[in-house]
């Protein structure tokens, strides 16, 4: 039985099962998950591949979003393209996915950059945020989000400038 603490009520109580973990073979393997907390939520993204014919193919960023109010996971809108070793962060509550790259084939990642994509909580749906000033790159690790510049490190945002 899953349990999740209470924090209003100061206790322990039943929590909502992980959908995700049910995923059968057939829909491919969740692999490198991450988190994040907004708006009182929390935000959850699988990187998903296949094994066809012995090569791993990389698939769609999966997406949850637990909402503790109503004790439950909700599955969200996938990203449009793969976001192999990607970042997921969030900047000025706007949910972001940064970094990686669009494809994993064998063991080795390939060197097309992914793109930066933006969520919308209320259309659920995914955009792509333009790099106008960054040029696509995988060496760098370096993405723009509203004219500020991230170095994704170990799969975490860092900012270049100090506050």
């Amino acid at each position: 039985m899953l349990q999740r603490y209470n924090l209003a009520q100061n206790k322990w109580q039943i929590g909502s099962t992980l959908p995700f973990l049910n995923k059968s073979d057939d829909e491919g393997t969740l692999t490198s998950a991450a988190a994040v907390a907004m708006k009182s939520k929390i935000y959850v993204r699988f990187e998903r591949y296949r094994n066809v014919r012995g090569d791993f193919e990389t698939e769609t960023v999966v997406f949850y979003c637990f909402d503790p109010q109503q004790n439950e996971w909700k599955e969200k809108a996938w990203t449009s393209h793969p976001h192999f070793e990607s970042a997921l962060f969030v900047y000025n509550n706007k949910l972001y996915v940064a970094g990686g790259k669009i494809s994993f084939n064998g063991y080795r990642p390939q060197v097309d950059p992914a793109s930066v994509v933006v969520y919308d909580e209320v259309r659920n749906t995914w955009s792509v945020v333009e790099q106008n000033h960054i040029p696509p790159n995988i060496d760098l690790g370096a993405v723009e989000i509203n004219e500020k510049v991230y170095f994704i490190i170990n799969n975490f945002p860092v900012d270049n400038r100090p506050n």
